[in-house]
């Protein structure tokens, strides 16, 4: 089961789909509810990303 993240600054719900040097590649819907693709700095990803707990 993929992880399930929210972004801390604008919002919305995204999981990762790849990775690479610099980035890192999410998939989701962002806080309008619009599904969205792309890449976000590695930086940036671990500073505003945060897993959801599904206990």
């Amino acid at each position: 089961m993929e992880k399930l993240l929210t972004d801390t600054k604008y919002g919305g719900f995204y999981t990762v789909t790849g990775k690479c040097k610099y980035y890192i590649h999410v998939a989701g819907t962002d806080e309008l509810n619009n599904v969205v693709t792309g890449k976000v700095p590695k930086k940036i990803f671990y500073e505003t990303f945060k897993e959801i707990r599904n206990d």
